[in-house]
């Protein structure tokens, strides 16, 4: 069994909410796991020692909401979608294009959402029980299905507002592990969450990205929905985030504006500059409470012995500033650098022109 010592790091953890200096972990080569993690030098002798010099390291960012076979806005031809043939192979292509950009932006891990038949089976099924009847409402998770259906596009006849909730509440009952988009969520269904232990993936970027970016490719229609309703969004997940729902990073990654290379950091920053979170909490929400909502704590989520050695490492610390995260990075996966940072940048270098407005 050859193992390799990663010295001279600051490690996340999110027991104390901060990165920790001089640390040390040992990572099995053969399984990808940590063996150990601790202060200064590492009792355990390894055939290849890797100094981390210093920088930020935390998990590999987790992403619980993707369609990851979409097409992203940034390979569309001269603002128009490049439409192709809906076969297993040109899916296969747009997926494997899509996970190595979020792999190369630090993203070790994803759910793949897009189960619309389900979504609308289980709206029907509860139709027919009486349990819904009739709001216009989209549950697809399309970039403005959160927002209320148009036409005919797919949206579900339902009798207002209450009636979303109504489901809402039912789903909780059922057992659902997570809410997506957890769009204009009252007092009652968060306490309901608290009850049922239910974590929000929030999705914001979806609506943010249509909003600042999408005029005149977007739907009209589509960007006034986007406009009206996207306070009332944030300040859901403001209050939920609040009362201590916890929050797991999704970016419904694959719709307009909202692609697959740093939107998922950016997700982060949306947390902290909108929903009112510290930059540790919208860590967590990418690591742990991502991990845990997906049923895979035991083996991600932390840096901590018995886990799959998972990271990113940046030259300058995201609890500072959490937009770092959004800058070129180290990544590593299973113990194996998968992408390394083009240059080491000095801290005044690594703020983004990406700003939140």
């Amino acid at each position: 069994m050859t193992k390799t010592n990663y010295i001279n790091a600051s490690i996340y953890s999110s027991e104390k909410q901060t990165f920790i200096d001089n640390q040390f972990m040992t990572v099995d080569d053969a399984t990808g796991k940590i063996i150990a993690v601790g202060t200064g030098t590492p009792d355990t002798i390894a055939e290849q020692t890797t100094d981390m010099q210093g920088k930020y390291v935390m998990p590999g960012i987790m992403n619980a909401h993707t369609h990851i076979t979409s097409i992203p806005t940034y390979w569309w031809h001269d603002g128009q979608e490049d439409r192709h043939p809906e076969s297993r192979e040109y899916n296969t292509m747009y997926a494997i294009h899509n996970m190595q950009d979020m792999v190369n932006h630090g993203v070790t891990y994803i759910r793949n959402v897009g189960a619309q038949y389900d979504i609308d089976v289980a709206i029907s099924k509860m139709q027919r029980e009486g349990k819904i009847a009739g709001p216009r409402v989209m549950t697809s998770g399309q970039a403005f299905s959160i927002t209320g259906g148009h036409g005919s596009d797919g949206g579900h006849e339902v009798d207002g507002v209450d009636a979303v909730v109504q489901g809402v509440r039912q789903a909780l009952k059922m057992g659902v592990d997570t809410v997506e988009h957890a769009f204009d969520i009252d007092d009652e269904t968060i306490e309901m969450m608290r009850q049922h232990g239910t974590v929000i993936v929030p999705t914001m970027n979806v609506m943010y990205a249509i909003y600042k970016y999408g005029e005149k490719t977007v739907p009209a229609w589509a960007r006034e929905k986007v406009i009206v309703n996207i306070k009332k969004h944030f300040a859901s997940i403001t209050k939920a985030a609040a009362a201590g729902i916890p929050i797991a990073m999704g970016t419904d990654a694959g719709t307009p504006y909202n692609g697959f290379e740093d939107e998922s950091a950016y997700e982060m920053q949306l947390y902290v500059d909108k929903a009112g979170m510290t930059p540790a909490q919208a860590i967590d929400t990418s690591t742990i409470n991502c991990a845990r909502a997906m049923h895979v704590a035991d083996e991600y989520g932390t840096i901590s012995a018995g886990k799959f050695a998972d990271f990113i490492a940046m030259t300058a610390n995201p609890i500072e500033d959490i937009r770092v995260i959004q800058q070129d990075k180290d990544v590593f996966q299973h113990g194996i650098q998968v992408h390394q940072a083009a240059k080491t940048a000095g801290v005044d270098e690594q703020v983004p022109v990406r700003q939140v407005g």
